[in-house]
């Protein structure tokens, strides 16, 4: 697997403000300081990582992160 490639930048975060409600789930969860933001981010690349390194460049070249389509709550 090629290290390097993960869904969420890599920063310190500090915001703790709750997301608007057109605020894509992608973009609060990459912004996001929040504990439970913390533990989505962990378990998507975890599943990202667990996918062979071809198949991470398909799901890569088939759009941005922030088209990812998954069930909030199924992560909580």
């Amino acid at each position: 697997m090629n290290e390097s490639r993960r869904l969420f930048d890599q920063f310190v975060r500090t915001d703790h403000r709750p997301a608007p409600n057109s605020e894509p789930d992608y973009g609060f969860w990459n912004r996001s300081a929040w504990p439970a933001c913390e533990n989505i981010r962990g378990v998507l690349e975890q599943w990202f990582a667990s996918y062979p390194a071809s198949d991470q460049v398909d799901l890569h070249a088939h759009g941005e992160p922030e088209t990812l389509d998954v069930e909030s709550a199924a992560l909580m």
